[in-house]
């Protein structure tokens, strides 16, 4: 360890000193507003892993973001992000 450390006011995996490779379970949250739950997540000490960004699986599009909340567990959300069906309709 280091031998100055500085006072914190919220605790996250970035100064648990645990392995992170640790087994865990992982959970992701389906929110309506992805921004301003990712917001108020941060503003209640969580850690920030993933910005919120938008990405795609096969035909499916979706925003996700993901977080380490005080205690060390790692929440992910999720929005499904409507498109146009291909062929008309």
């Amino acid at each position: 360890t280091s031998g100055a450390s500085r006072p914190r006011q919220c605790r996250g995996i970035s100064d648990s000193g645990e392995d992170p490779l640790k087994p865990m379970i992982t959970f992701y949250v389906m929110v309506d507003d992805l921004q301003s739950y990712f917001d108020k997540a941060v503003s209640l000490c969580a850690t920030q892993v993933l910005s919120p960004m938008e990405t795609e699986v096969k035909d499916s599009k979706f925003a996700i973001a993901g977080f380490i909340d005080p205690e060390g567990n790692y929440i992910g959300l999720f929005k499904p992000i409507k498109t146009r069906q291909k062929g008309g309709g």
